[in-house]
């Protein structure tokens, strides 16, 4: 596993405890969810580029002929 991914892992798991840990005011929960959000999802698409998956597998649902 690359160490960027690794890095970020380790980045976003205190990021979604401390969400857990519900801050006290609005402005520090939204804040926080948000930055761990865009942060899992940057984790998710590396991921997906990481693995050996054929890429028709996974447009294989848009690509469907219409007629």
């Amino acid at each position: 596993m690359p160490v960027s991914l690794i890095a970020s892992i380790a980045v976003a798991a205190p990021l979604w405890m401390e969400v857990a840990l519900q801050p006290t005011d609005g402005f520090a929960a939204t804040s926080l969810c948000l930055v761990a959000v865009l942060l899992s999802l940057a984790v998710l698409e590396h991921l997906f580029m990481v693995m050996p998956i054929p890429t028709g597998w996974l447009w294989k649902w848009g690509m469907r002929v219409r007629a």
